[in-house]
């Protein structure tokens, strides 16, 4: 199913031609993808995420979303699709892998300083937990967003 409706497709398409192939500022690791066997979804999976480091020009967004949201539903998803800002766009092609009738989304954001998201499923909850990854000190810790996919039908943990 695809969440992206014609009109963002379009500005999508766009942005790629607009921006060519040039992508030597750096960019965020890439988000895992799912296997073309995978047919439900038992486990939390990293669908994209955006992080300060690259689009600085964007903290607000990222820091209106770090509190963490579950999203059910084509309208929930669509919506989320349709108030990104442009620059995340061109990355945001992921989203269309996402099956709104099986799976939900977990957006989710910390402050990125040696630590790691991590979407969990206990039973009926899904909860986002950040851990460190490395016992550092940072002058900066840039805002990371993420969004996960996750089975329907759960409870965001508080």
């Amino acid at each position: 199913m695809r969440i992206i409706s014609g009109v963002l497709a379009v500005g999508l398409v766009f942005s790629l031609v607009a921006c060519g192939d040039d992508d030597s500022t750096g960019s965020d690791p890439p988000a895992q993808t799912p296997s073309s066997t995978e047919t439900t979804l038992s486990e939390p999976r990293l669908v994209i995420e955006w992080g300060e480091g690259k689009w600085r020009d964007q903290s607000a967004w990222l820091e209106a979303h770090t509190e963490p949201k579950l999203l059910e539903g084509t309208s929930e998803i669509d919506q989320f699709v349709a108030g990104l800002p442009e620059e995340f766009l061109e990355s945001a092609m992921p989203l269309q892998d996402v099956d709104a009738t099986t799976e939900a989304l977990l957006v989710a954001g910390f402050a990125n300083c040696g630590k790691q998201g991590e979407a969990r499923v206990d039973g009926e909850t899904v909860s986002f937990v950040v851990r460190t990854a490395k016992d550092i000190q940072c002058v900066w810790a840039p805002l990371q967003v993420q969004v996960w996919a996750v089975p329907t039908g759960l409870t965001l943990a508080k």
